[in-house]
C-alpha cells in the first residue's frame, strides 16, 4: 500500500540530489510516483468490481427483498439510475413505511386493512393500484404513464426505467398520515 511518508521521503531525497542527476531522479521519481498513483487506482477498481459481484451473486440468492426485486432485478440495474431518495420512494421499493400490513408484522398495528370503504389489506400494491383515496392521483399518474406510449397497469421495473419522474410525483402526493 502507498503510504505518505514513502512520498514525502522520495520527494526529500530527490530534491537534495545534485543538479547534474537531477533529470534522471525526476524521471524515476515520475515514473515511480505513477505506478504508484496507477496501481491505487487500479486496485479501488478491482476492489469495487469485486464487491460488486459479490453483491449481485447475495442478491439474486436470497429469499428476501421480492419488492425491491420488482423495481430493480439486479444489483446493477440498481446501481445505474441516479435516484434522489426521500422517504416515500424508499417506502415503496422496499414496503418499509407506513403500510398498515407492515405494521401489523411489527405488532404496531392490530388491523392490516387500509381505512377505504374497500377494506383490502393496505400494501404497497394496494396503495399503488387500488386505493380508492388516491383515485384522482392515480388517474394522473396513469394519464402521465400512457401519454408517451406506456401501457396500463404497468410492471414496477418499467416505472424506475421509464416513468420515473412520474412515480415519483404520484407517491411523493401521498400523505401517509390520512392512511393511519
Amino acid at each position: 500500500p502507498l503510504h505518505w511518508l514513502d512520498v514525502l521521503w522520495h520527494v526529500w531525497n530527490w530534491g537534495q540530489q545534485s543538479r547534474p542527476s537531477m533529470d534522471c531522479r525526476v524521471s524515476e521519481f515520475s515514473v515511480w510516483l505513477w505506478t504508484v498513483l496507477w496501481t491505487g487506482v487500479s486496485f479501488k477498481y478491482e476492489l469495487k468490481e469485486e464487491s460488486i459481484h459479490h453483491w449481485e451473486r447475495e442478491w439474486s440468492n436470497t429469499i428476501n427483498g421480492n419488492l425491491t426485486k420488482s423495481y430493480f432485478p439486479s444489483v446493477q440495474s440498481r446501481l445505474q439510475k441516479k435516484l434522489i431518495l426521500n422517504h416515500n420512494l424508499t417506502a415503496f421499493v422496499t414496503g418499509h413505511g407506513k403500510f398498515a400490513e407492515y405494521f401489523v408484522r411489527f405488532k404496531i398495528k392490530t388491523d392490516p386493512n387500509c381505512v377505504s370503504k374497500q377494506k383490502s389489506v393496505q400494501t404497497v400494491n394496494h396503495i399503488l393500484w387500488e386505493c380508492e383515496l388516491l383515485e384522482s392521483e392515480r388517474d394522473n399518474f396513469q394519464k402521465s404513464v400512457r401519454k408517451p406510449g406506456g401501457q396500463w397497469p404497468i410492471v414496477k421495473i418499467e416505472l424506475m426505467n421509464s416513468h420515473l419522474k412520474a412515480f415519483q410525483k404520484f407517491i411523493n402526493k401521498i400523505n401517509f398520515d390520512v392512511f393511519q
